[in-house]
């Protein structure tokens, strides 16, 4: 649990195409967006758009603990962002992160070293999609 809200973080960087937060911000599927946050990002964000925006609307681009503060304000853009919040194990691990952008990077870099070290599926043990939403 701890790697996954960890390796989470990754979302405080980088942009995301507005059709990954649309069905949730105009159909009001939960889990719902702050409703000042909403605004900005419908503004950003038409029903029908290419566009798109970043992962943290306040840090984009710095690797901190902001993605947390924003999940906690219901701030957080992808369903996954938010569901972090579903289980007491995991959203203690984000309030933790929330207010110690020091314990945040410590966590980051350990658990992105031990996903880096995972040894790749070779031989008739796995299989290497060519494209990652389907079974070859």
């Amino acid at each position: 649990m701890v790697d996954l809200v960890a390796l989470s973080g990754a979302h405080t960087i980088g942009l995301v195409k507005c059709n990954f937060v649309t069905a949730r911000l105009y159909n009001n599927s939960a889990p719902s967006f702050a409703p000042p946050f909403a605004t900005v990002l419908k503004q950003r964000c038409p029903p029908i758009s290419d566009n798109k925006v970043s992962l943290d609307f306040t840090t984009p681009l710095t690797l901190d603990n902001v993605y947390y503060q924003n999940v906690l304000a219901s701030k957080g853009l992808l369903v996954s962002d938010q569901s972090l919040l579903n289980s007491t194990a995991s959203k203690d691990l984000v309030e933790k992160f929330a207010m110690d952008n020091s314990l945040f990077l410590q966590q980051f870099t350990k658990s992105m070293i031990k996903l880096g070290n995972i040894a790749p599926a070779i031989g008739s043990t796995g299989e290497v999609r060519t494209n990652c939403r389907k079974i070859n």
